[in-house]
């Protein structure tokens, strides 16, 4: 068969790809079927700004005295105590710590021996390769355990009045980080759900109106949707594929 060359993949196509979506209720029965399609990167970069506008919308009245954002979500720092502050710290930062430890993780893979190898050395590589995931596993929580540790001395070197600025940072960049993700979400989904299998016309005239769903409708829907969604490493083998 003739080589397909990489400028010749439309990939267009991809942006057709969708699937159904039985909605179901709590008891398992079907109330609807609407119909997810991955979006282009236009809608997805639409999808981004909408979340950065929420985001930093949100990142603002948090930081604004007296908005009922603030008053629910930032505690009153006098009435706590220090230790209280320290691990409050740590518990919003926690992602933080583990997006370090895993950027900054050196494991390579057991090395492969050669094919002429005795048999023996390729079944102790083969157990060490089957062991590799548990020993990331227990790295990371090695590692991650030291930055907590070293965290938390320094919290707990600090005033009172650093502790608390730390605390209502943290508090406030894990909010906005939350809200950035379910809003790029939101929005994906309202470019994407539609009412018709031809994918013409779209099931909710505004985010908000996606946003009113119940929290497990959505979830069927993002299910749905990451079902489909094509991964960079996908992409790259679509030329062997259409071979």
């Amino acid at each position: 068969m003739q080589e397909i060359d990489k400028n010749d993949v439309e990939i267009s196509v991809l942006y057709k790809w969708g699937t159904p979506v039985p909605m179901k209720d709590a008891f398992g029965n079907t109330i609807e079927t609407l119909y997810v399609r991955l979006i282009g990167d236009a809608d997805t970069n639409r999808a981004r700004v909408f979340a950065l506008r929420e985001s930093a919308n949100l990142r603002k009245v948090l930081r604004t005295p007296d908005t009922d954002e603030r008053l629910a979500y930032i505690p009153d720092w006098k009435s706590m105590r220090n230790e209280s502050l320290v691990e409050l710290v740590i518990k919003f930062k926690i992602r933080e710590y583990v997006q370090k430890v895993t950027k900054n993780l050196l494991l390579p893979l057991p090395i492969e021996p050669d094919s002429d190898a005795p048999l023996e050395d390729h079944e102790e590589y083969q157990k060490k390769v089957d062991q590799w995931p548990n020993v990331r596993e227990n790295k990371i929580k090695n590692e991650l355990q030291e930055v907590v540790d070293t965290e938390r001395k320094y919290l707990k070197s600090i005033s009172k009045g650093e502790l608390a600025l730390e605390a209502e940072n943290a508090i406030i960049e894990e909010l906005c980080e939350q809200r950035m993700y379910d809003a790029f979400q939101a929005r994906v989904l309202t470019f994407a759900t539609f009412k018709d299998d031809e994918y013409k016309i779209k099931y909710f005239k505004s985010v908000e109106k996606f946003e009113d769903l119940i929290s497990d409708f959505k979830e069927q829907l993002f299910t749905a949707y990451n079902s489909i969604n094509i991964s960079t490493e996908n992409l790259k083998k679509l030329p062997e594929v259409m071979q």
